[in-house]
């Protein structure tokens, strides 16, 4: 019996929905799951249908639900790898470094939490190897998260390489950015609305050689 729940479309029918809906996993409301959790609870098929379910959700289980298949067990790998509610994210960063690393990334990529919340991280776990070398990787949303995960580094036991990762990826954002900078003005500079004098200020600015543009430029913009 239990076999019959491994597949999505076994678990779109158990829940209700129509797996063919391009948009299933968005649909799956909380009121639902609260639903789907009562019905399952202590059943033999929860374990296959959670797993498969969970993997697939676009947004968070309910609280207490997430809470008691963690403290039964249940799709515990899945939820580690999920993006859950703020108090289930946080009990799954004490035992699963997947969560602490999306705590971490969230906190230092994205504008939407301060300096606090990303020194929380930090004070919660800042020798975790893993989640100190991601972040090595990543853009910060600010220079102070930048700045506090240098400090942190620092006293880190592989903070050597840390600090060189970090630097090196710094610089490659910045020569992208760069190269991205001068690849639009050289588009601008070739457009025909723009003269001669303004393609070759545009050409200075990207410290390129300038070629021939609109059929009329070479060497000193000469005719």
């Amino acid at each position: 019996m239990a076999a019959r729940y491994r597949s999505e479309n076994d678990v779109a029918q158990a829940i209700g929905i129509q797996q063919e809906d391009p948009h299933f996993y968005e649909k799956v409301s909380s009121e639902l799951l609260q639903q789907l959790h009562t019905k399952l609870r202590k059943s033999r098929v929860e374990k296959f249908i959670w797993p498969c379910l969970v993997w697939h959700l676009k947004n968070a289980l309910p609280s207490e639900v997430a809470h008691d298949l963690l403290d039964r067990k249940i799709a515990v790998n899945e939820l580690g790898h999920s993006r859950q509610n703020e108090d289930v994210q946080w009990r799954m960063a004490m035992f699963y470094d997947e969560a602490l690393l999306t705590l971490a990334k969230d906190r230092y990529c994205s504008r939407k939490y301060d300096l606090s919340d990303f020194r929380r991280v930090l004070d919660f776990n800042s020798t975790q190897d893993w989640m100190m070398s991601s972040l090595s990787h990543a853009p910060a949303s600010s220079k102070a998260k930048e700045q506090l995960f240098l400090d942190t580094a620092k006293r880190h036991p592989d903070a050597e390489k840390l600090i060189e990762t970090h630097e090196a990826m710094a610089t490659g954002r910045r020569e992208a950015k760069e190269e991205q900078k001068n690849a639009q003005l050289l588009v601008l500079a070739a457009k025909p609305e723009i003269t001669d004098d303004e393609a070759l200020e545009l050409l200075q600015i990207t410290d390129q050689e300038p070629p021939a543009i609109n059929g009329n430029i070479a060497g000193n913009g000469a005719a």
